[in-house]
């Protein structure tokens, strides 16, 4: 499946941590994430209403990974709502990783965090499709939200996504081996890893923009 925007959304609110420990309306957050340095979201694309529905589904995806991870780590408790978004600084760390949880633990688990938390992490429920089928979404999705034609970004835009990833300009790009570039340069600038928020940005910018120059798989 083609997680590329999930995963943008998921580093992006990384980065927006100490937004979400003051709260944020939905509205507001979509409104941050569709400006530089994140650039996700078009506003020519919300004006459609089915497009309106992926990005608050795929929001609310995002933000409820980030729930379960803030959750385990002892982080915080995140309360999502339409309404508010709100990191709280009052949980203790959970015993049990989700990943090692069984079906019947994971769904108690998920239960306890938000009864709406199952619906939102199965990405099935995006389109009532095939994986298949919510696969190819995803990538419609991020090429109209990208505000990208479909294409190659130009020349000087690529170089410089190149640059900040540390690719070779003259090697046919992949994307494993652009997810793997783009995880290992993240890391490096991380603002949780002694990097800084403008740094990180830079790469998630950089990623952005040579996801887009991909051909569909």
């Amino acid at each position: 499946m083609n997680t590329s925007l999930v995963t943008l959304l998921e580093d992006s609110l990384l980065l927006l941590k100490p937004t979400l420990t003051l709260g944020i309306s939905e509205f507001d957050l979509i409104a941050l994430l569709k400006r530089p340095p994140y650039s996700l979201f078009d506003e020519d694309a919300l004006r459609d209403p089915l497009m309106l529905f992926q990005t608050h589904f795929l929001v609310f995806h995002a933000l409820y990974k980030l729930q379960i991870k803030w959750r385990e780590s002892g982080e915080g408790r995140l309360d999502i709502h339409t309404t508010k978004i709100l990191l709280r600084d009052d949980i203790q760390p959970q015993n049990i990783p989700l990943q090692n949880k069984d079906a019947t633990q994971a769904q108690t688990h998920l239960a306890g965090l938000d009864p709406l938390a199952s619906y939102y992490l199965n990405l099935d429920n995006l389109k009532g499709t095939s994986e298949a089928d919510v696969a190819a979404l995803l990538d419609d999705f991020w090429r109209q939200m990208a505000g990208q034609k479909l294409g190659v970004p130009n020349t000087k835009d690529r170089d410089k996504a190149c640059d900040v990833l540390k690719l070779d300009k003259q090697d046919i790009l992949t994307l494993n081996s652009l997810k793997a570039h783009y995880r290992k340069a993240l890391l490096k600038v991380h603002p949780d890893r002694g990097g800084n928020v403008e740094e990180a940005q830079q790469v998630i910018q950089a990623y952005r923009v040579l996801l887009s120059s991909l051909k569909r798989v």
